[in-house]
């Protein structure tokens, strides 16, 4: 019994680990409810970014038949600009092409004309030599 009682202080020491048994305890239940609380503040914020997320797309969605109508009118625009530009270079082609073509033409009848006067001038000649060789026989 004196042992117990010269060592009271060391069992007890020993046994409670100076406290540190009692206050593992108490820290346990502390940790998990803290654990508990850090677990539903996450959740909280999961379920927020959700609920952004889906605002998000619901917004992305709701401003994309006003956004569609904007490029389609843009396109559209563009296609006819460029659809009115190829006219012109069509007519500018046909332009082009009329005025060579009436070049052309012009040009054919000079060189007929020079031709007509080239064969005017042999028959005349020819008509030259017949008579020359008619004039050389008497």
């Amino acid at each position: 019994m004196n042992f117990i009682t010269d060592n009271i202080a060391l069992i007890l020491t020993t046994i409670f680990g100076g406290g540190s048994l009692t206050a593992y305890i108490f820290e346990r239940t502390k940790n998990r409810a803290i654990t508990k609380g850090v677990e539903a503040d996450v959740d909280s914020k999961e379920i927020a970014n959700s609920s952004n997320i889906i605002n998000q797309y619901k917004d992305a969605l709701e401003d994309l038949p006003t956004r569609y109508e904007l490029k389609y009118l843009e396109m559209e625009k563009l296609w006819e600009k460029k659809v009115g530009m190829l006219l012109e270079e069509i007519e500018q082609l046909e332009n082009s092409y009329q005025r060579k073509t009436k070049l052309l033409e012009d040009e054919i009848k000079l060189k007929n004309k020079f031709i007509s006067g080239l064969k005017r001038e042999i028959k005349e000649r020819d008509i030259e030599i017949k008579r020359l060789k008619a004039a050389a026989e008497k």
